[in-house]
């Protein structure tokens, strides 16, 4: 019971700004959130995006956690070779 909506606006002729959200209707709580900026032109594309996933979970003693996981990605791409993608969990 979940709903999700996503954007991809682009911003120039080669520059995006692009951003989702998913929302548990069942437990009223954003799942996830993303939002990023991306270039895209003939040869090679980059993105840098930033996620927070949250879940909960309940403790031995039915308190709930709320547990956010933050992430940031790079991704490269060239057009006739391939892509690539490095992240890193922000979480300590």
């Amino acid at each position: 019971e979940e709903i999700q909506s996503a954007v991809n606006m682009k911003m120039s002729e080669s520059w995006r700004l692009f951003g989702g959200i998913r929302y548990d209707m069942h437990n009223s709580f954003v799942v996830n959130n993303t939002v990023g900026l991306g270039f895209d032109n003939d040869s090679f594309s980059a993105s840098l995006a930033y996620t927070e996933d949250t879940d909960r979970a309940l403790t031995k003693s039915r308190d709930t956690r709320v547990y956010t996981d933050r992430v940031v990605y790079f991704r490269f791409g060239l057009r006739t070779l391939g892509d690539g993608s490095v992240s890193n969990s922000l979480m300590r």
